[in-house]
């Protein structure tokens, strides 16, 4: 039987992986609270807006199969879970800076890919760092708790604040 990990490690990896995914998915839902600003200063057709949603929703599907594929058979999560991180925050800042549809929709689209791969390596990350008796409860936190509250509780209200 092997030991358990230190709960203070447990609960810092929890906190941390779970900020970031929160935050992740709070960046992932951006764009459906802010396109009433973005529309008409940029100009976009409704179909251009769908495209931005459909863009980042079957690139993140495909980066959570491919590159969380890949980390498994590497069996490295870090390197994968940085790298992802980093960026995402790069393509978050050009979709800030983004002058028209197209350099909005590659970063948008870029974002996807390395994002979707986020929460299966943060739960990898978390079960290896978890007790067997809390390994549902942790993802559960870290999946449920952070991306609901960030990405779907405090996203609009951020989001709209700031772009008011």
């Amino acid at each position: 039987m092997s030991a358990e990990p230190p709960r203070s490690r447990e609960f810092l990896t929890v906190l941390l992986l779970g900020l970031s995914f929160g935050f992740a998915f709070y960046d992932r839902q951006l764009m459906s609270y802010v396109a009433p600003f973005v529309v008409p200063e940029l100009r976009l057709t409704n179909l251009q807006v769908g495209a931005l949603g459909s863009g980042l929703s079957l690139t993140w599907a495909l980066g959570a199969f491919f590159i969380g594929r890949w980390s498994d058979a590497l069996g490295r999560r870090k390197p994968f879970l940085l790298g992802a991180l980093v960026i995402f925050s790069l393509c978050s800042v050009l979709s800030g800076l983004a002058q028209g549809f197209w350099p909005l929709f590659a970063s948008r689209v870029l974002m996807g890919l390395v994002e979707g791969p986020f929460l299966p390596i943060c739960l990898a990350i978390v079960a290896a760092a978890s007790p067997v008796r809390r390994r549902g409860l942790n993802a559960g936190i870290v999946q449920n708790v952070f991306g609901s509250v960030l990405g779907t509780a405090v996203a609009p209200l951020a989001a709209i604040g700031i772009a008011v």
